[in-house]
């Protein structure tokens, strides 16, 4: 049986997680993924009764220790920080029993093109109440159809920044350690912080593309956010202002992810994917498209258990699919 592409990235981690072991240490090759998965588990063991919050930070203290033990390793092939950065969000992800979703590349392409309405606020995206961590995957796109950067990403980790449900004077704490050399993630984190504390009431989204090619996987993290008073549109547009200014290393990749991961939350929460707890894994009928791949809104309305996402035809815009602005 053909494994998932979660599964196969969890096993790519796997041979480089036990590159090290002597023979006698490391698991027979055909238990990588169920050993990692353990191993991975593991991580989290000490803090499983801990609230999500708690648990994010202590998952991230270890995933610094893992960084300091690579950048002293000896190993001419070091695991390198995103990849660690990668496995700490599979920890989490794994501990949440979380859910994840295999879709066509017909559908990622449409719910791509998707407009997003003014009148959808990030406040509409928490009381949706989607899951904090997901895994998005879609085969490959063929390389002539698209430029790499859209060609390369095979899936997604998407995840709500769930620190700042942590009480008030833990996230004083927090901002009492500045990090030298601030990114535009740092700035973002203390940014979202300091308006929580300040009791304005914030969202934030941290993603891991995943893109696949000759050499194997590729993790490009990034993160967005903004107050839960703003529209969805406004938040985008904030981290296309904020990585256009930065021109992180995968710019295009940053920005059109970005906008396709949000639209996948709200098409979720709309078609209910991720409302079993039975039923962990989410494949699309490729006999049935989740969108035609024509104009949408996904637009906000009124219904029997508050606020819900609603999709309806767009016949005044062009189709554009993986558009790197939020018009």
């Amino acid at each position: 049986m053909q494994l998932s592409t979660y599964d196969t990235l969890l096993t790519s981690i796997a041979d480089r997680f036990y590159r090290d072991l002597s023979p006698n240490q490391k698991p027979p090759r055909n238990e990588y993924l169920a050993n990692l998965k353990n191993d991975l588990l593991g991580l989290t063991a000490t803090v499983v009764d801990d609230p999500p919050w708690m648990l994010w930070l202590k998952v991230q203290e270890r995933r610094i220790k893992m960084n300091n033990f690579e950048f002293k390793s000896l190993s001419k092939d070091k695991i390198s920080a995103e990849e660690i950065f990668c496995m700490a969000e599979i920890a989490l992800h794994l501990r949440a029993n979380s859910y994840r979703a295999r879709l066509t590349t017909a559908s990622i392409e449409s719910i791509s093109g998707a407009k997003i309405d003014h009148n959808v606020t990030a406040k509409d995206l928490v009381n949706l109440r989607l899951p904090d961590y997901l895994w998005i995957e879609w085969p490959s796109f063929p390389k002539k159809s698209y430029d790499p950067w859209i060609t390369r990403t095979v899936g997604m980790f998407i995840s709500r920044f769930v620190l700042l449900d942590a009480p008030r004077h833990r996230l004083v704490t927090i901002l009492e350690h500045p990090t030298a050399g601030q990114t535009y993630c740092q700035e973002l984190i203390k940014a979202l912080v300091e308006n929580t504390i300040a009791n304005i009431p914030c969202l934030g989204y941290q993603l891991i593309i995943v893109q696949q090619d000759d050499h194997g996987y590729r993790y490009i993290p990034c993160m967005f956010g903004h107050e839960l008073a703003e529209p969805l549109t406004t938040m985008l547009a904030l981290h296309k202002e904020t990585s256009d200014r930065d021109k992180p290393k995968h710019l295009n990749a940053e920005q059109v992810w970005s906008n396709a991961a949000i639209r996948l939350l709200l098409i979720a929460a709309s078609r209910g994917w991720f409302t079993d707890p039975a039923k962990q894994m989410f494949i699309e009928d490729a006999s049935s498209a989740v969108l035609p791949n024509s104009p949408h809104v996904l637009f906000a309305r009124k219904g029997t258990n508050g606020r819900e996402i609603a999709i309806r035809p767009d016949y005044h815009t062009q189709f554009k699919p993986f558009a790197i602005t939020n018009d």
